[in-house]
């Protein structure tokens, strides 16, 4: 009986060796498969290159060229590129393909066009009429203008704008149908741009408002390294 009870002993203590050895293995199998597809995802990653990472990617409108002009200056690392396009819209549908990250404008986006960030980041107006209209700079003395903005800095900034033709109103937007609207957009564009030209054909600078557009996937330190090259106040 005591040499049955000794068998029956020693065969657990067999089991118990073998059964951690078991354990083992599983434990050093389980440590190399996992340190396996660590090692894979170390050489199948997709590397990250110095275009995808740095690289930042700023288009703008005719009116603010001179920006780009002014961001060029700064890229002496080759880390930027400057997309010259011919309208707002242009810009607004790279940005939205997430072919560029910052789009500089001078008008606010329209209720058909997606809702990006934006910053002011210089002086200006944004000019509106109920129509899209196109007045030269001498013109504008004869032209009725209505604010909601400091008329004493409106008469300093615009040479034929003058007390005769700066109307104060309080709901400027009343007034798209009886003249020019001269105020801040904040959000959605109101009315239709008109476009101040002077003797030379350029637009009239302080005619249009500068912004800087984005998306939500743009990365913060992107935006604030091009604000510190063009912000203008």
């Amino acid at each position: 009986m005591k040499s049955k009870k000794k068998i029956i002993i020693f065969l657990g203590l067999i089991f118990i060796f073998i059964a951690g050895i078991i354990l083992q293995n599983n434990k050093e199998d389980t440590k190399n498969a996992l340190q396996g597809d660590e090692k894979e995802m170390e050489v199948y990653e997709s590397p990250i290159t110095y275009e995808e990472k740095d690289l930042i990617a700023v288009s703008a409108c005719p009116t603010f060229y001179y920006m780009l002009d002014m961001i060029e200056k700064e890229n002496d690392t080759g880390k930027i590129k400057t997309i010259k396009t011919e309208t707002t819209a242009e810009g607004l549908g790279l940005l939205n393909r997430r072919e560029v990250d910052l789009v500089i404008s001078g008008r606010a986006l329209r209720s058909t066009e997606p809702n990006f960030l934006s910053e002011k980041i210089g002086l200006g107006y944004d000019f509106i009429f109920s129509k899209e209209i196109l007045v030269s700079e001498q013109e504008m003395e004869f032209i009725p203008f209505y604010t909601n903005l400091s008329a004493d800095k409106i008469i300093e900034s615009f040479a034929f704008i003058s007390e005769k033709n700066l109307i104060k109103a309080e709901d400027v937007f009343e007034n798209l149908n009886k003249g020019i609207v001269i105020t801040f957009l904040e959000e959605e564009m109101k009315g239709e741009l008109v476009h101040i030209i002077q003797e030379n054909g350029e637009r009239l600078r302080l005619s249009r408002l500068p912004r800087l557009y984005y998306s939500f996937n743009t990365k913060l330190e992107k935006l604030e390294f091009i604000k510190k090259i063009i912000k203008e106040n």
